[in-house]
Formats: structure tokens, C-alpha cells, sequence
């Protein structure tokens, strides 16, 4: 006897598998680690951005800190956007 002939139902009650039902083979994402090595540059790219644009900016205009905090604002809206985007559905 194989492991492979008994199954779990519903009910988690062990039963032995049908010749028609067909063994589920598990999913491996191999990108996962892929996907989520570069969450680092999805939080600094956009802030880090935000700043520069704001710096340059604000040096054109000569309005110190007006640009910074703008920019930095939607550069922090940018980072819980990338954020979202990547982990939604992996909860």
C-alpha cells in the first residue's frame, strides 16, 4: 500500500483515493523569491525620487521646502502603491 492511495475528504476523514482522481502535485512558484528581492528598491526608488525632484525644483524656484514636502508626499503615495501591487493576494 502507498501513501499515494489514500487521500483526505471534506471532512477530514482519510479515505482511499478512487482510480479516477488524479494526484494534486503542489505548486512551487520559484519567482517568489525573485518577486520580493527587489521590495527594496520599490520603497527607496520612489522617495528617494521625490526628494531629488523636489531638491532640483526647489533650487529653479528658490522655495526651499515647498517642492521637498510635495514631492516627498507623492513619493511616499508611489512606495504604498509599488507595496500594494506586489503583495496583493499573497496575505
Amino acid at each position: 500500500m502507498s501513501v499515494n492511495n489514500y487521500i483526505i475528504g471534506k471532512g477530514y476523514e482519510i479515505r482511499k483515493r478512487n482510480k479516477k482522481e488524479k494526484v494534486k502535485k503542489p505548486i512551487y512558484n520559484n519567482f517568489l523569491l525573485a518577486k520580493y528581492a527587489g521590495i527594496g528598491y520599490y520603497v527607496g526608488a520612489p522617495l528617494l525620487l521625490g526628494v531629488f525632484l523636489g531638491l532640483l525644483i526647489d533650487n529653479f524656484f528658490k522655495t526651499k521646502p515647498l517642492f521637498i514636502i510635495i514631492f516627498i508626499i507623492i513619493g511616499t503615495i508611489g512606495t504604498f502603491y509599488n507595496l500594494f501591487k506586489t503583495t496583493k493576494g499573497n496575505f
